[in-house]
Protein backbone atom coordinates (compact mmCIF):
# COMPACT_ATOMS: atom_id res chain seq x y z
CA UNK A 1 0.00 0.00 0.00
CA UNK A 2 1.62 3.49 -1.03
CA UNK A 3 2.13 5.80 1.71
CA UNK A 4 -0.12 8.35 0.25
CA UNK A 5 -3.00 6.26 0.82
CA UNK A 6 -2.41 5.52 4.36
CA UNK A 7 -1.92 8.79 4.92
CA UNK A 8 -5.31 9.84 3.65
CA UNK A 9 -7.22 6.91 5.66
CA UNK A 10 -4.88 8.23 8.94
CA UNK A 11 -6.45 11.92 8.28
CA UNK A 12 -9.95 9.82 7.60
CA UNK A 13 -9.94 8.50 11.39
CA UNK A 14 -8.58 11.65 12.67
CA UNK A 15 -11.41 13.55 11.64
CA UNK A 16 -13.73 11.47 12.45
CA UNK A 17 -12.69 11.13 16.37
CA UNK A 18 -12.69 14.94 16.03
CA UNK A 19 -16.20 14.57 15.71
CA UNK A 20 -16.88 11.87 17.76
CA UNK A 21 -15.73 13.92 20.83
CA UNK A 22 -17.54 17.36 19.58
CA UNK A 23 -20.70 14.90 19.96
CA UNK A 24 -19.95 13.52 23.58
CA UNK A 25 -18.69 16.87 24.56
CA UNK A 26 -22.79 18.34 24.02
CA UNK A 27 -23.29 15.31 26.95
CA UNK A 28 -20.77 15.85 28.70
CA UNK A 29 -21.99 19.92 28.97
CA UNK A 30 -25.70 18.68 29.77
CA UNK A 31 -24.76 16.42 32.60
CA UNK A 32 -22.60 19.58 34.23
CA UNK A 33 -25.55 21.34 34.21
CA UNK A 34 -27.47 18.92 36.04
CA UNK A 35 -29.45 16.90 33.51
CA UNK A 36 -29.20 12.46 33.84
CA UNK A 37 -26.91 10.99 31.78
CA UNK A 38 -30.19 9.24 30.12
CA UNK A 39 -32.02 12.70 29.50
CA UNK A 40 -28.86 14.50 28.18
CA UNK A 41 -28.24 11.23 26.00
CA UNK A 42 -31.53 11.09 24.47
CA UNK A 43 -31.33 15.17 23.67
CA UNK A 44 -28.32 14.83 21.92
CA UNK A 45 -29.27 11.95 20.04
CA UNK A 46 -32.50 13.58 18.60
CA UNK A 47 -30.71 16.36 17.35
CA UNK A 48 -28.52 16.75 13.84
CA UNK A 49 -24.71 17.28 13.82
CA UNK A 50 -23.58 19.18 11.14
CA UNK A 51 -20.08 17.93 9.48
CA UNK A 52 -19.86 20.60 7.00
CA UNK A 53 -22.27 23.69 6.00
CA UNK A 54 -24.11 21.77 4.28
CA UNK A 55 -23.76 18.24 5.49
CA UNK A 56 -25.60 16.70 8.96
CA UNK A 57 -25.63 13.59 10.13
CA UNK A 58 -27.25 11.76 13.05
CA UNK A 59 -26.58 9.82 15.91
CA UNK A 60 -28.41 7.02 17.61
CA UNK A 61 -28.19 6.79 21.46
CA UNK A 62 -26.69 3.48 21.48
CA UNK A 63 -23.60 5.09 19.44
CA UNK A 64 -23.69 7.52 21.83
CA UNK A 65 -23.23 5.49 24.90
CA UNK A 66 -20.04 3.49 23.15
CA UNK A 67 -18.76 6.32 22.39
CA UNK A 68 -18.98 7.64 25.93
CA UNK A 69 -17.50 4.49 27.29
CA UNK A 70 -14.34 4.41 25.18
CA UNK A 71 -13.29 8.24 26.16
CA UNK A 72 -14.18 7.27 29.76
CA UNK A 73 -12.24 4.60 29.89
CA UNK A 74 -8.76 6.17 28.19
CA UNK A 75 -9.66 9.84 28.41
CA UNK A 76 -7.55 10.70 24.80
CA UNK A 77 -8.77 11.16 21.22
CA UNK A 78 -7.51 8.04 19.81
CA UNK A 79 -9.84 5.75 21.77
CA UNK A 80 -12.47 7.59 19.38
CA UNK A 81 -10.42 6.82 16.26
CA UNK A 82 -12.34 4.05 14.17
CA UNK A 83 -10.71 0.47 14.52
CA UNK A 84 -9.11 -0.37 11.02
CA UNK A 85 -10.36 -3.50 9.30
CA UNK A 86 -7.74 -5.43 7.46
CA UNK A 87 -7.76 -4.38 3.67
CA UNK A 88 -7.58 -7.53 1.45
CA UNK A 89 -6.28 -6.62 -2.21
CA UNK A 90 -8.59 -8.83 -3.93
CA UNK A 91 -11.72 -9.78 -2.05
CA UNK A 92 -13.01 -12.12 0.72
CA UNK A 93 -16.12 -14.03 -0.65
CA UNK A 94 -14.95 -14.06 -4.01
CA UNK A 95 -13.21 -17.40 -5.74
CA UNK A 96 -9.41 -17.30 -6.25
CA UNK A 97 -10.75 -18.55 -9.83
CA UNK A 98 -13.01 -15.87 -10.50
CA UNK A 99 -9.90 -13.32 -9.59
CA UNK A 100 -7.74 -15.22 -11.91
CA UNK A 101 -10.05 -15.11 -14.83
CA UNK A 102 -11.44 -11.34 -14.11
CA UNK A 103 -7.72 -10.35 -14.50
CA UNK A 104 -7.07 -12.20 -17.27
CA UNK A 105 -10.05 -10.43 -19.27
CA UNK A 106 -9.17 -7.10 -18.36
CA UNK A 107 -6.49 -7.55 -19.80
CA UNK A 108 -7.51 -8.84 -23.10
CA UNK A 109 -10.65 -6.28 -23.03
CA UNK A 110 -10.01 -3.31 -21.20
CA UNK A 111 -14.05 -2.14 -21.31
CA UNK A 112 -15.50 -5.14 -20.05
CA UNK A 113 -18.29 -4.14 -17.39
CA UNK A 114 -18.78 -6.31 -14.03
CA UNK A 115 -22.10 -7.71 -15.64
CA UNK A 116 -20.24 -8.91 -18.91
CA UNK A 117 -17.89 -10.45 -16.54
CA UNK A 118 -20.06 -12.44 -14.35
CA UNK A 119 -21.84 -13.41 -17.51
CA UNK A 120 -18.35 -15.05 -19.24
CA UNK A 121 -17.32 -16.57 -16.12
CA UNK A 122 -21.36 -18.36 -16.17
CA UNK A 123 -20.95 -19.43 -19.80
CA UNK A 124 -16.97 -20.97 -18.62
CA UNK A 125 -18.45 -22.65 -15.77
CA UNK A 126 -16.05 -20.62 -13.57
CA UNK A 127 -18.43 -20.17 -11.39
CA UNK A 128 -21.68 -22.13 -10.41
CA UNK A 129 -24.65 -20.77 -13.23
CA UNK A 130 -27.04 -19.92 -10.23
CA UNK A 131 -24.61 -18.70 -8.09
CA UNK A 132 -26.06 -14.87 -6.29
CA UNK A 133 -22.51 -12.82 -7.44
CA UNK A 134 -23.49 -9.26 -7.32
CA UNK A 135 -22.14 -6.59 -9.38
CA UNK A 136 -20.85 -4.29 -6.78
CA UNK A 137 -18.60 -6.82 -5.75
CA UNK A 138 -16.93 -7.52 -8.74
CA UNK A 139 -16.91 -3.58 -9.49
CA UNK A 140 -14.80 -3.06 -5.94
CA UNK A 141 -13.04 -6.39 -6.21
CA UNK A 142 -11.65 -4.67 -9.84
CA UNK A 143 -10.92 -1.18 -7.97
CA UNK A 144 -8.63 -3.11 -4.91
CA UNK A 145 -6.54 -4.65 -8.01
CA UNK A 146 -6.37 -0.93 -10.00
CA UNK A 147 -8.17 -2.20 -12.94
CA UNK A 148 -9.81 0.37 -14.98
CA UNK A 149 -13.78 0.16 -14.52
CA UNK A 150 -14.41 3.35 -17.28
CA UNK A 151 -16.43 2.28 -19.81
CA UNK A 152 -14.52 4.35 -22.35
CA UNK A 153 -10.84 4.64 -21.56
CA UNK A 154 -9.99 8.57 -21.82
CA UNK A 155 -7.50 9.86 -24.18
CA UNK A 156 -4.39 9.48 -22.27
CA UNK A 157 -5.63 5.75 -21.78
CA UNK A 158 -5.36 5.17 -25.34
CA UNK A 159 -2.70 4.07 -28.04
CA UNK A 160 0.15 6.66 -27.35
CA UNK A 161 2.99 4.34 -29.05
CA UNK A 162 6.00 6.02 -30.70
CA UNK A 163 5.56 5.41 -34.19
CA UNK A 164 8.52 6.30 -37.13
CA UNK A 165 8.06 5.06 -40.66
CA UNK A 166 11.00 3.61 -42.21
CA UNK A 167 11.00 5.16 -45.92
CA UNK A 168 10.06 7.79 -47.80
CA UNK A 169 6.25 8.58 -48.44
CA UNK A 170 5.06 5.83 -46.48
CA UNK A 171 3.50 8.61 -44.18
CA UNK A 172 2.99 12.86 -45.00
CA UNK A 173 1.82 14.90 -42.04
CA UNK A 174 0.04 17.90 -42.59
CA UNK A 175 -1.07 21.09 -40.80
CA UNK A 176 -1.91 24.61 -41.01
CA UNK A 177 0.34 27.10 -39.23
CA UNK A 178 -1.46 30.69 -39.03
CA UNK A 179 0.31 33.76 -39.18
CA UNK A 180 0.63 37.33 -40.04
CA UNK A 181 2.36 39.11 -43.06
CA UNK A 182 2.79 42.39 -44.20
CA UNK A 183 2.75 45.87 -42.76
CA UNK A 184 -1.49 46.16 -42.54
CA UNK A 185 -0.54 42.08 -40.54
CA UNK A 186 -2.81 40.65 -43.07
CA UNK A 187 -4.03 37.03 -41.57
CA UNK A 188 -2.64 33.89 -43.92
CA UNK A 189 -2.30 30.30 -42.92
CA UNK A 190 0.65 28.40 -44.34
CA UNK A 191 -0.12 24.67 -45.40
CA UNK A 192 2.53 22.73 -45.12
CA UNK A 193 3.72 19.07 -45.90
CA UNK A 194 6.08 17.18 -43.91
CA UNK A 195 7.77 13.49 -44.98
CA UNK A 196 7.31 10.96 -41.96
CA UNK A 197 10.70 8.87 -42.62
CA UNK A 198 12.88 11.57 -43.03
CA UNK A 199 11.13 15.22 -42.39
CA UNK A 200 11.73 16.45 -45.50
CA UNK A 201 9.23 19.28 -46.43
CA UNK A 202 7.69 18.81 -49.77
CA UNK A 203 5.25 21.48 -50.35
CA UNK A 204 3.88 24.84 -48.60
CA UNK A 205 0.92 26.67 -49.94
CA UNK A 206 -0.17 29.81 -48.57
CA UNK A 207 -4.03 31.18 -48.42
CA UNK A 208 -6.93 33.24 -46.27
CA UNK A 209 -8.23 30.28 -44.48
CA UNK A 210 -7.88 26.57 -44.09
CA UNK A 211 -10.14 25.22 -46.44
CA UNK A 212 -10.61 22.36 -48.63
CA UNK A 213 -10.00 23.91 -51.98
CA UNK A 214 -6.80 25.09 -50.90
CA UNK A 215 -5.69 21.93 -49.14
CA UNK A 216 -6.87 19.49 -52.24
CA UNK A 217 -4.59 22.45 -54.56
CA UNK A 218 -1.80 21.72 -52.48
CA UNK A 219 -2.13 18.02 -52.71
CA UNK A 220 -2.89 17.92 -56.03
CA UNK A 221 0.82 19.74 -56.28
CA UNK A 222 2.81 17.71 -53.98
CA UNK A 223 1.62 14.15 -55.69
CA UNK A 224 2.78 15.63 -59.04
CA UNK A 225 6.34 15.90 -57.72
CA UNK A 226 6.93 13.36 -55.18
CA UNK A 227 4.52 10.89 -56.29
CA UNK A 228 1.74 8.92 -53.86
CA UNK A 229 1.64 8.58 -50.40
CA UNK A 230 0.38 5.39 -48.07
CA UNK A 231 -0.80 7.32 -45.27
CA UNK A 232 -1.91 10.84 -44.87
CA UNK A 233 -2.31 11.88 -41.29
CA UNK A 234 -3.89 15.31 -40.43
CA UNK A 235 -5.55 17.17 -37.35
CA UNK A 236 -9.49 18.36 -37.31
CA UNK A 237 -9.05 21.52 -39.13
CA UNK A 238 -12.01 22.07 -41.79
CA UNK A 239 -10.29 21.65 -44.57
CA UNK A 240 -9.10 18.13 -43.59
CA UNK A 241 -12.37 16.90 -42.42
CA UNK A 242 -14.63 17.88 -45.31
CA UNK A 243 -16.04 15.65 -47.16
CA UNK A 244 -15.01 16.73 -50.55
CA UNK A 245 -11.64 15.71 -48.82
CA UNK A 246 -12.40 12.37 -47.67
CA UNK A 247 -13.72 11.45 -51.53
CA UNK A 248 -10.93 12.55 -53.05
CA UNK A 249 -8.33 10.80 -50.82
CA UNK A 250 -10.48 7.49 -51.16
CA UNK A 251 -10.56 7.88 -54.82
CA UNK A 252 -6.20 7.80 -54.69
CA UNK A 253 -4.80 4.12 -55.41
CA UNK A 254 -3.58 2.92 -52.07
CA UNK A 255 -3.88 5.65 -50.30
CA UNK A 256 -5.37 6.26 -46.49
CA UNK A 257 -6.76 8.92 -44.24
CA UNK A 258 -5.68 9.05 -40.80
CA UNK A 259 -7.19 12.75 -38.57
CA UNK A 260 -5.54 12.88 -34.95
CA UNK A 261 -7.45 13.09 -32.09
CA UNK A 262 -8.64 16.49 -31.73
CA UNK A 263 -7.09 18.56 -28.65
CA UNK A 264 -4.32 16.15 -28.74
CA UNK A 265 -1.23 17.87 -30.71
CA UNK A 266 1.20 15.15 -29.14
CA UNK A 267 0.23 12.66 -31.62
CA UNK A 268 1.71 14.58 -34.25
CA UNK A 269 4.71 15.80 -32.73
CA UNK A 270 6.90 16.17 -35.53
CA UNK A 271 4.50 18.46 -37.88
CA UNK A 272 4.17 20.59 -34.87
CA UNK A 273 7.63 20.49 -33.70
CA UNK A 274 8.37 21.73 -37.21
CA UNK A 275 5.70 24.67 -36.39
CA UNK A 276 7.95 26.04 -34.26
CA UNK A 277 10.48 25.89 -36.39
CA UNK A 278 8.83 27.84 -39.23
CA UNK A 279 7.51 30.02 -36.71
CA UNK A 280 10.72 30.82 -35.14
CA UNK A 281 12.55 31.23 -38.51
CA UNK A 282 10.72 32.97 -40.45
CA UNK A 283 6.96 33.46 -39.75
CA UNK A 284 8.00 35.37 -36.77
CA UNK A 285 9.18 37.75 -38.88
CA UNK A 286 7.13 38.45 -41.44
CA UNK A 287 4.24 40.44 -39.10
CA UNK A 288 4.71 44.08 -39.27
CA UNK A 289 7.56 43.69 -42.26
CA UNK A 290 6.74 46.87 -44.71
CA UNK A 291 8.71 45.02 -47.36
CA UNK A 292 6.79 41.69 -47.39
CA UNK A 293 4.20 41.54 -49.77
CA UNK A 294 1.48 40.36 -47.92
CA UNK A 295 -0.12 38.40 -51.00
CA UNK A 296 -0.74 34.73 -51.19
CA UNK A 297 0.96 33.58 -54.07
CA UNK A 298 3.95 35.87 -52.77
CA UNK A 299 4.10 34.40 -49.47
CA UNK A 300 4.29 30.92 -50.74
CA UNK A 301 7.35 31.99 -52.90
CA UNK A 302 8.77 33.16 -49.83
CA UNK A 303 8.15 30.04 -47.99
CA UNK A 304 8.60 27.67 -50.67
CA UNK A 305 12.19 29.12 -50.85
CA UNK A 306 12.90 28.73 -46.98
CA UNK A 307 11.30 24.91 -46.92
CA UNK A 308 13.78 24.05 -49.93
CA UNK A 309 16.61 26.32 -50.01
CA UNK A 310 16.99 26.44 -45.69
CA UNK A 311 15.19 23.37 -43.96
CA UNK A 312 15.80 20.68 -46.08
CA UNK A 313 19.52 21.22 -45.79
CA UNK A 314 19.89 21.45 -42.13
CA UNK A 315 21.09 19.03 -39.88
CA UNK A 316 18.66 17.41 -37.31
CA UNK A 317 18.88 15.64 -34.77
CA UNK A 318 16.55 13.40 -34.95
CA UNK A 319 18.36 12.50 -38.08
CA UNK A 320 21.62 11.55 -36.80
CA UNK A 321 22.85 15.04 -37.60
CA UNK A 322 22.02 14.49 -40.95
CA UNK A 323 19.58 16.66 -43.25
CA UNK A 324 16.70 15.90 -44.80
CA UNK A 325 17.66 15.80 -47.96
CA UNK A 326 20.41 13.34 -47.54
CA UNK A 327 17.58 10.79 -46.18
CA UNK A 328 15.27 11.68 -48.56
CA UNK A 329 18.20 10.51 -51.22
CA UNK A 330 19.43 7.74 -49.23
CA UNK A 331 16.23 5.86 -49.41
CA UNK A 332 16.10 3.55 -52.14
CA UNK A 333 12.40 3.29 -51.44
CA UNK A 334 10.44 3.53 -55.39
CA UNK A 335 7.98 6.41 -55.40
CA UNK A 336 4.68 5.78 -56.62
CA UNK A 337 3.68 8.57 -59.60
CA UNK A 338 0.81 8.67 -61.12
CA UNK A 339 0.11 7.70 -64.94
CA UNK A 340 -0.27 11.07 -66.42
CA UNK A 341 -1.75 14.38 -65.34
CA UNK A 342 -5.13 13.98 -66.51
CA UNK A 343 -5.72 10.61 -64.74
CA UNK A 344 -4.97 12.60 -61.70
CA UNK A 345 -6.91 15.47 -62.60
CA UNK A 346 -9.88 12.73 -63.17
CA UNK A 347 -9.83 11.29 -59.72
CA UNK A 348 -9.19 14.84 -57.63
CA UNK A 349 -13.32 15.37 -59.36
CA UNK A 350 -15.81 15.68 -56.97
CA UNK A 351 -19.20 14.75 -59.08
CA UNK A 352 -22.58 15.48 -57.43
CA UNK A 353 -25.40 14.38 -59.65
CA UNK A 354 -28.63 16.44 -59.07
CA UNK A 355 -31.97 17.16 -60.92
CA UNK A 356 -33.27 20.92 -61.83
CA UNK A 357 -35.25 23.07 -64.10
CA UNK A 358 -32.98 24.87 -67.21
CA UNK A 359 -33.42 27.84 -65.49
CA UNK A 360 -30.85 26.87 -62.85
CA UNK A 361 -28.18 26.07 -65.46
CA UNK A 362 -27.12 29.65 -65.61
CA UNK A 363 -26.56 29.96 -62.00
CA UNK A 364 -24.39 27.65 -62.00
CA UNK A 365 -22.01 28.11 -65.16
CA UNK A 366 -21.53 31.54 -63.11
CA UNK A 367 -19.40 29.61 -60.51
CA UNK A 368 -18.18 26.66 -62.73
CA UNK A 369 -14.26 28.53 -63.16
CA UNK A 370 -14.11 28.42 -58.84
CA UNK A 371 -16.10 25.74 -57.82
CA UNK A 372 -18.24 23.58 -60.06
CA UNK A 373 -18.41 22.06 -63.72
CA UNK A 374 -22.07 21.91 -64.61
CA UNK A 375 -23.01 19.74 -67.16
CA UNK A 376 -26.01 19.78 -68.64
CA UNK A 377 -27.85 16.30 -69.30
CA UNK A 378 -31.27 14.97 -70.34
CA UNK A 379 -34.52 15.70 -69.27
CA UNK A 380 -32.88 18.92 -67.37
CA UNK A 381 -30.52 17.01 -65.27
CA UNK A 382 -27.65 18.83 -63.99
CA UNK A 383 -24.01 17.33 -62.44
CA UNK A 384 -22.03 19.43 -59.93
CA UNK A 385 -18.62 18.56 -60.83
CA UNK A 386 -16.60 20.28 -58.22
CA UNK A 387 -12.53 20.54 -59.66
CA UNK A 388 -10.83 23.31 -57.27
CA UNK A 389 -7.37 21.88 -58.46
CA UNK A 390 -7.51 22.05 -62.00
CA UNK A 391 -5.71 24.27 -63.83
CA UNK A 392 -7.66 27.64 -65.16
CA UNK A 393 -7.29 26.22 -68.89
CA UNK A 394 -8.89 23.19 -68.05
CA UNK A 395 -11.66 24.91 -66.42
CA UNK A 396 -12.50 27.39 -69.15
CA UNK A 397 -12.12 24.37 -71.81
CA UNK A 398 -15.12 22.51 -70.29
CA UNK A 399 -16.85 25.66 -69.56
CA UNK A 400 -17.01 26.76 -72.85
CA UNK A 401 -18.13 23.27 -73.98
CA UNK A 402 -20.83 23.21 -71.55
CA UNK A 403 -22.25 26.95 -72.66
CA UNK A 404 -22.63 25.46 -75.77
CA UNK A 405 -24.54 22.68 -75.00
CA UNK A 406 -26.66 25.03 -72.76
CA UNK A 407 -27.13 27.37 -75.51
CA UNK A 408 -28.08 24.51 -77.82
CA UNK A 409 -30.65 23.63 -74.82
CA UNK A 410 -32.05 27.10 -74.80
CA UNK A 411 -32.56 27.65 -78.42
CA UNK A 412 -34.55 24.49 -78.80
CA UNK A 413 -36.46 25.66 -75.48
CA UNK A 414 -37.35 29.31 -77.21
CA UNK A 415 -38.25 27.21 -80.73
CA UNK A 416 -40.92 25.22 -78.66
CA UNK A 417 -42.17 27.86 -76.94
CA UNK A 418 -42.72 29.96 -80.26
CA UNK A 419 -45.00 27.20 -81.57
CA UNK A 420 -46.93 26.64 -78.86
CA UNK A 421 -47.94 30.69 -78.81
CA UNK A 422 -49.00 29.91 -82.52
CA UNK A 423 -51.56 27.81 -81.47
CA UNK A 424 -52.52 29.64 -78.76
CA UNK A 425 -53.90 34.00 -78.36
CA UNK A 426 -50.92 34.77 -75.90
CA UNK A 427 -47.47 35.89 -77.01
CA UNK A 428 -44.16 34.46 -76.29
CA UNK A 429 -43.55 37.46 -74.03
CA UNK A 430 -46.32 36.44 -71.70
CA UNK A 431 -44.79 32.90 -71.11
CA UNK A 432 -41.70 34.74 -69.73
CA UNK A 433 -43.80 37.43 -67.69
CA UNK A 434 -43.72 37.55 -63.59
CA UNK A 435 -46.91 36.37 -62.50
CA UNK A 436 -49.09 39.23 -61.50
CA UNK A 437 -49.60 39.76 -57.72
CA UNK A 438 -53.12 39.35 -56.30
CA UNK A 439 -54.48 42.29 -54.88
CA UNK A 440 -55.90 45.06 -56.84
CA UNK A 441 -53.49 47.91 -57.92
CA UNK A 442 -54.59 52.06 -58.94
CA UNK A 443 -52.54 54.44 -60.72
CA UNK A 444 -51.96 57.25 -58.22
CA UNK A 445 -51.59 61.02 -59.57
CA UNK A 446 -50.19 63.77 -57.45
CA UNK A 447 -51.73 67.11 -58.12
CA UNK A 448 -48.14 69.18 -57.50
CA UNK A 449 -46.97 67.70 -60.48
CA UNK A 450 -47.39 65.98 -63.81
CA UNK A 451 -45.45 62.94 -63.22
CA UNK A 452 -47.16 59.95 -62.33
CA UNK A 453 -45.78 57.83 -59.52
CA UNK A 454 -46.68 54.72 -57.19
CA UNK A 455 -47.28 55.13 -53.45
CA UNK A 456 -48.81 52.96 -51.24
CA UNK A 457 -52.50 52.43 -49.96
CA UNK A 458 -54.05 52.09 -46.85
CA UNK A 459 -53.20 48.32 -46.46
CA UNK A 460 -49.60 48.84 -46.94
CA UNK A 461 -49.89 47.01 -50.45
CA UNK A 462 -47.60 48.03 -53.69
CA UNK A 463 -49.38 50.14 -56.59
CA UNK A 464 -48.08 49.90 -59.23
CA UNK A 465 -48.25 51.79 -62.62
CA UNK A 466 -50.61 50.11 -65.34
CA UNK A 467 -50.70 51.34 -69.19
CA UNK A 468 -54.50 50.74 -69.07
CA UNK A 469 -57.09 52.95 -67.14
CA UNK A 470 -59.38 49.82 -66.93
CA UNK A 471 -58.18 48.78 -63.39
CA UNK A 472 -60.52 47.30 -60.70
CA UNK A 473 -60.87 48.80 -57.46
CA UNK A 474 -61.70 46.57 -54.55
CA UNK A 475 -64.11 47.47 -51.57
CA UNK A 476 -62.27 46.93 -48.92
CA UNK A 477 -59.17 49.28 -50.26
CA UNK A 478 -60.35 52.77 -50.84
CA UNK A 479 -57.64 54.94 -51.09
CA UNK A 480 -57.67 58.15 -48.70
CA UNK A 481 -54.13 59.53 -49.48
CA UNK A 482 -51.17 59.34 -47.91
CA UNK A 483 -50.23 61.53 -44.92
CA UNK A 484 -48.64 64.07 -46.23
CA UNK A 485 -51.74 64.65 -48.77
CA UNK A 486 -54.02 64.22 -45.76
CA UNK A 487 -52.15 67.19 -43.75
CA UNK A 488 -52.26 69.69 -46.57
CA UNK A 489 -55.49 68.89 -47.25
CA UNK A 490 -55.21 68.00 -51.03
CA UNK A 491 -57.95 65.11 -52.10
CA UNK A 492 -57.57 62.04 -53.36
CA UNK A 493 -58.33 61.97 -57.27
Amino acid sequence: MSKNVRGSRAKKRQREALFRHQVISRVHVLVLKGEVRADAVREVAGSNHFVTEEKSRKVSERTLYRWIAAYDEKEMLASLEPSERERTETSVVLPETFIDFIRKEKKNDPRASSPELIRRARILKIIEPHSSIDRSTVWRACKRMDLSMKRRPQKREGDMRRYAYPHRMMMVLCDGKYFRAGATRKKRVALFFLDDATRRGLYVVVGTSESTGLFLRSFFEMILAFGYTNVVYMDNGPGFISDDTKFVIANLPHVHLINGTAGYPEGRGKIERFNQTALAHVLRSLDGAAEVDPDCEALTLRLNHFLFNQYNNRPHESLGKKTPNECWNADECALRFPTSVDELRDRFVVTEARKGPLETTSSLLKACCTKCLAVVGENGSTSNDRCSPVSFSFCTTVVSCVFNQWTLRLTQKQKECASSSATTSHSPEMLCRRPRPHWPMKEISCHSSDQTVASKTKNRRNCYERSTSNFRISQNSVYKGTRRERASGVSSP
